[in-house]
């Protein structure tokens, strides 16, 4: 929706749109009507000011315009007019003419940074731009287009979002005339909206003022895959590569599309086109990689995602995925050292932090684990699933009075509980013998999912075999234990042992001991012992009795912890 200016001598700057095209040949129309006028007046007076002289010879220089230092010479000669005495007519011509040079030197900055060259230079180069926009929005502040480009620019990383969104509104509406200018515009406009209805909208209104507009299909079959419409994507994808086949970027989107609806053949083959097309892009190796993660085939994964690292090594999610796959195959360290590169390229990023707390934990360095969680949790303080990693790491490290202490912040304060909260509390106040307590979290948990097998198995646990007398019930722990075992049709030793405890409670030994040989029987690991001790005591017509006491591990203090960036060994 661009098009090159034919100015004097042939020789504008490209990427002028038609709009600004329109606007410069009406100010040079205008600029030859002035001339003549003053020329006239000249004639007839034989007046001349300094200030009309200097609007002269700024129309002469942009008429000639070729380069940056061309357009600093218009700017300079309309500010010394304008500053000086002009009539109005001859001001509102140089306010035009001044705007106009503004915009183009403004566009000239921004021509790499809108095609995606975000080098060292690019907060310098926007900077210009803006200034030079602002500027020309002083003396013109309906331009459509310099609006627009206003907008493009505050949408970059570190932008002005709050005064891009006001200047894409204002491009909008006075672009209303000119059907591939709304269009852009309101592509643009859509990247500041947050609702998606919002953006979709935006874009079905770019697509009808401008059908050509090749961004607007791809940004909306984008939106939609994000949405979840994956048909509606696909259908959008279609349509570009119809119209423009070697478009590797919406293969690659069109292979994610198919990828969601399961459709793994046909994505991988879109991305083996994309690949034929541009060999060199990491991405299609990146996306491909997902999608054989996805299916299981960790090995071809990991060769994709070596590939596309080759291509690019600061490919983010090739690493974030390759730490992902190597941490789930056990490959700790591999895993850490991906993890490492990726906040050398991107310091403290979540994804990156949440997954160098998980490798800790997974080291057993937990003091390192809370420190990486409480990082990304103080830029996020009310993100409930965060407070409940951090709550499952304080239970690891054997500081159960303060995991209940995080559950309990989440129950009192979470817009809606999750069952994890009371589940993961009811457990720790089970482990350190609070027993009424705990009995109280189940129950919870059993009112939303009365299913749950691993809380109706401790329910019944605790029911049957807590030492406080008031707090036992057999018939019912009798109740929960049986809808544990259905859940995991009797194979679980754990659970008929929980069984065999419940029916020791009521008195009836003899169907104990045959739940709690099975326990024995089923179990080949490290609690067969305690098995047998249960078996043994039911055999001596004595039900089983337990109250644990977890001990409080001692607080980190600073000098417990691993603070240096790189991986290794906890010190404490």
């Amino acid at each position: 929706m661009s098009m090159q200016r034919l100015g004097v001598h042939g020789c504008v700057p490209a990427n002028t749109t038609r709009v600004e095209w329109g606007r410069h040949c009406a100010i040079i129309f205008a600029a030859c009507i002035f001339v003549a006028s003053c020329l006239s007046s000249s004639v007839l007076y034989a007046v001349e000011s300094e200030a009309l002289k200097a609007l002269d010879q700024a129309i002469t220089v942009k008429l000639t315009a070729r380069n940056m230092r061309d357009l600093q010479r218009v700017i300079t000669l309309c500010e010394f007019a304008l500053d000086n005495q002009l009539e109005e007519t001859q001001a509102n011509f140089a306010r035009q003419l001044l705007t106009s040079a503004l915009y183009e030197r403004a566009e000239r900055y921004s021509q790499n940074l809108l095609a995606g060259e975000l080098d060292r230079n690019f907060p310098t180069l926007r900077a210009l731009a803006v200034q030079d926009l602002t500027h020309a929005l002083e003396y013109d502040s309906k331009h459509g287009e310099a609006n627009l480009l206003f907008a493009k620019l505050a949408a970059l990383p570190g932008g002005d979002r709050g005064a891009g969104k006001t200047a894409a509104t204002v491009a909008v509406e006075e672009l209303r005339n000119y059907p591939d200018r709304l269009s852009e515009a309101l592509v643009t406009e859509a990247e500041y909206l947050d609702e998606v209805n919002a953006k979709l909208a935006n874009y079905d209104r770019a697509i009808e003022a401008d059908e050509r507009n090749l961004e607007a299909w791809r940004e909306r079959g984008r939106i939609k895959l994000a949405a979840g419409r994956s048909d509606q994507a696909i259908d959008d994808f279609l349509h570009l590569l119809a119209t423009n086949h070697g478009d590797v970027d919406t293969l690659q989107a069109l292979a994610q599309a198919l990828a969601n609806q399961e459709k793994y053949g046909e994505a991988i083959a879109r991305l083996g086109e994309a690949i034929e097309l541009d060999p060199q892009s990491s991405a299609s190796y990146t996306i491909r990689a997902r999608i054989r993660a996805v299916q299981e085939r960790p090995e071809d994964a990991l060769k994709d995602l070596d590939k596309a690292l080759d291509l690019n090594s600061r490919d983010l999610n090739a690493l974030i995925l390759r730490a992902q796959l190597r941490s789930s195959d056990g490959k700790l360290e591999s895993a850490m050292s991906d993890v490492e590169r990726i906040l050398r390229l991107r310091p403290e990023l979540p994804e990156a932090l949440l997954m160098r707390s998980l490798i800790h934990a997974g080291m057993g360095h937990f003091n390192n684990a809370i420190r990486d969680l409480r990082v990304v949790m103080n830029a996020n303080p009310d993100n409930v699933q965060l407070k409940l990693q951090l709550a499952s790491y304080l239970v690891l490290q054997h500081r159960p009075m303060e995991a209940i202490e995080v559950y309990s912040d989440i129950i009192d304060n979470a817009q809606r509980v999750p069952t994890d909260a009371y589940r993961g509390r009811g457990d720790v106040l089970l482990s350190v013998g609070k027993h009424a307590q705990a009995i109280n979290d189940y129950e919870k948990v059993l009112s939303e999912d009365p299913k749950d097998g691993s809380v109706l198995n401790n329910l019944a646990w605790v029911l049957a075999t807590s030492p406080v007398d008031d707090l036992r019930n057999g018939e019912r722990a009798i109740e929960f234990a049986k809808r544990a075992c259905d859940e995991t049709q009797y194979h679980a030793p754990h659970m008929l042992s929980t069984l065999a405890a419940a029916y020791a409670e009521t008195g009836d030994f003899s169907t104990a001991i045959e739940w709690s040989q099975k326990a024995v029987d089923l179990e080949d690991g490290d609690v067969k012992r305690q098995l047998s001790e249960e078996l043994q005591s039911y055999r001596d017509g004595k039900p089983w009795r337990e109250m644990q006491q977890a001990a409080e591990a001692p607080q980190p203090n600073d000098d417990d912890l691993n603070l240096s960036s790189e991986s290794g060994a906890e010190t404490a």
